[in-house]
């Protein structure tokens, strides 16, 4: 099984955006790219923060 479940759709009446712990309403090509881009940006500052 898992954990937690985080659900992206534009369909906000979707029965896993109703049923995740984490829910996020938009285009998820678009919800990931940004994502990936803030844990890109975090991790470039952590490895300023070590230095």
């Amino acid at each position: 099984g898992c954990d937690k479940v985080v659900a992206i759709n534009l369909d906000p009446g979707c029965d896993m955006i109703k049923r995740a712990d984490l829910s996020v309403i938009g285009d998820g090509a678009a919800i990931l790219q940004a994502l990936i881009a803030a844990v890109d940006n975090w991790r470039k500052s952590a490895r300023r923060d070590a230095a």
